[in-house]
């Protein structure tokens, strides 16, 4: 069982927070790139709603919208 600390680190919350620090770092789902262009995701591509604060739903859209 791993600690409180490691479970915080790896919520949706902290890994789009840390994307939109550094966009270097994994997207925080399962993919890299949109699934229809295959436009690679940037820090715009990911909010929390309904405040990065308190999200209850994480959001995303291709970076090549328009």
């Amino acid at each position: 069982m791993g600690r409180r600390g490691d479970r915080q680190e790896n919520t949706a919350r902290e890994l789009t927070r840390q994307f939109k620090n550094d966009s270097k770092r994994p997207a925080p789902i399962p993919l890299e790139n949109c699934p229809w262009c295959g436009t690679k995701f940037d820090r715009n591509s990911f909010w929390l709603a309904p405040n990065a604060n308190f999200p209850t739903d994480l959001h995303v859209r291709c970076a090549n919208f328009r």
